[in-house]
């Protein structure tokens, strides 16, 4: 069963910190590509969401393997190979990629949010600590 690990509404107590039974469910859709999708409510601010508000494909109409995409992208697969596999466009699978690209940058970000670098760092040209008169 589904949990949702914190409301979406920014100003909500329960963003941050939620705590407890802080939700509740109020019924269930279905589209043409989900066969059912949970709706949950908010106790404390009210806000209306579902299991897809948290899903990397919010606003797609058709869920995509993205391990496919991954894999493809990292054999150095091109965008027009990539949309004749999975028979969809080219503008899909940028959508796809862009998405997956997000999802990266903000793990990468949460993941290095507490760590204190001691020294100098320099990765493929980029310097952290000089002042740019000194590169």
């Amino acid at each position: 069963m589904f949990h949702p690990p914190f409301c979406p509404n920014p100003h909500c107590l329960n963003h941050f910190s939620p705590s407890g039974h802080w939700f509740f469910r109020t019924g269930s859709y279905s589209t043409q590509t989900s066969p059912r999708i949970q709706k949950f409510k908010c106790k404390t601010c009210h806000l209306s969401f579902s299991t897809r508000t948290f899903s990397i494909d919010y606003w797609t109409h058709f869920h995509l393997p993205y391990t496919t995409i991954l894999s493809h992208l990292v054999t150095s697969s091109g965008i027009r190979d990539l949309s004749r596999i999975l028979k969809v466009s080219c503008s899909t699978i940028s959508d796809r990629i862009r998405r997956l690209s997000h999802q990266c940058l903000a793990s990468s970000a949460s993941l290095t949010s507490d760590m204190n670098l001691h020294e100098d760092l320099v990765a493929d040209g980029f310097v952290k600590g000089y002042p740019k008169s000194a590169v």
